[in-house]
């Protein structure tokens, strides 16, 4: 049947043959194969045509490493690295980002990005250059001493003006409502740095409380210094611009009385900013402020205002808008015009034009939140 190696897989063939066919009938019955028993030792098989050889695997050859493929693993092994780097800094960014939103989140109602202040500054270095800027900011030879009465965001940082950055900048003192307000809007526009004890403080105003409970000796002891040593003093509110419906009124009174130079530094404010988005009249109208407290009193003054034919403004807090609003429909009627703005120049800003009734329904769905301006 052949020589050597032929020969042997001839006898291999005809073997699993006899073993598939033995004892199956394929014709009458399946055919089952039962394999036979095999010892797990090297077997060995003669042949008179071939000589007696172990029958074992041959080994594999082992490759021996070039100088390329040191060179590939270790390509692979930087890009795996580098991979590993950059998927650890993309996760690093986004706890970081979560952990801003949080922040800004938390912050929503009050309504004070964390970076607005850093954006108005970008803003102006990029419209007027780096040296312009610093140059405006850090001088003080055009500010004359006196009361600066001076308008802060009433929610958006970026609507600060660079002639407020200037007088904050050069203020010897800074009267404001609460100092904690006033010291955190100073450090977002960099006015304001924390120094630890080794290091040398810098040149800081002084923050000094002013509110509506503040005594007449607090507005004198201000107003001596201003008058004897010549001083720039800043007065600031929480938001907005002082003395409108706001603390400091006093304090200017009585600086015009001792002949104290008193300067404007506009800024913003709810009262212009409701009118021009209102889209009512505006060459005529009255501002209430705050409405009374009491029912009979709230509506004797609306009463008082609609005999006036004006367009009216007036501020309300959140848990007295619904009071007030049901006010305005037993004055004016429920199908009358009017604008209810929230939380202006913040995130959450909302401005609503209908009848009295509509906006009443509106805010009540919605739930009273936030600050609220009326505009009739």
């Amino acid at each position: 049947h052949g020589t050597g190696s032929m020969g042997l897989w001839v006898m291999r063939k005809r073997l699993v043959l006899m073993g598939l066919n033995n004892g199956c009938n394929t014709t009458t019955q399946p055919c089952t194969y039962t394999a036979p028993s095999v010892a797990l030792t090297t077997a060995t098989h003669t042949s008179p045509f071939a000589t007696t050889t172990p029958l074992t695997r041959p080994s594999k050859r082992k490759k021996v490493p070039t100088l390329e493929s040191w060179k590939r693993s270790a390509k692979r092994g930087l890009d795996k690295e580098k991979m590993d780097t950059q998927g650890e800094a993309k996760s690093e960014n986004e706890g970081q980002s979560k952990v801003v939103e949080q922040q800004r989140g938390s912050e929503e109602d009050v309504g004070v990005g964390e970076r607005d202040g850093e954006l108005a500054l970008d803003a102006a270095k990029k419209v007027l250059g780096r040296q312009h800027l610093r140059s405006v900011i850090g001088a003080n030879a055009d500010v004359k001493p006196g009361l600066y009465v001076i308008g802060t965001p009433i929610g958006n940082l970026s609507d600060i003006t660079l002639r407020a950055l200037v007088i904050l900048k050069n203020a010897s003192i800074i009267c404001c409502e609460d100092t904690r307000t006033t010291r955190g809007m100073l450090s977002r526009y960099n006015l304001w740095k924390s120094t630890t004890s080794t290091q040398t403080p810098p040149a800081l105003p002084q923050l000094v409380s002013y509110h509506k409970f503040s005594t007449e000796g607090k507005t004198q002891s201000i107003l001596h210094t201003l008058d004897s040593r010549s001083r720039v003093v800043a007065l600031v509110s929480d938001a907005g611009t002082p003395a409108i419906s706001d603390p400091g009124t006093d304090l200017v009174r009585a600086a015009h009385a001792q002949q104290i130079p008193v300067f404007a530094v506009p800024g913003p404010s709810a009262v212009p900013a409701g009118l021009s988005v209102s889209g009512f009249p505006a060459d005529k109208f009255v501002f209430e402020g705050f409405l009374p407290r009491k029912p009979t009193a709230r509506l004797h003054t609306l009463q008082q205002l609609q005999t006036l034919q004006r367009t009216v403004v007036f501020f309300e807090a959140p848990h007295r808008i619904l009071h007030s609003l049901e006010a305005c429909i037993s004055v004016w009627g429920p199908n009358h015009e009017a604008v209810v703005l929230r939380e202006l120049t913040k995130i959450h800003e909302q401005v609503v034009r209908g009848t009295l009734q509509h906006l009443h329904d509106s805010v009540k769905a919605a739930g009273p939140r936030g600050e609220y301006t009326v505009v009739i």
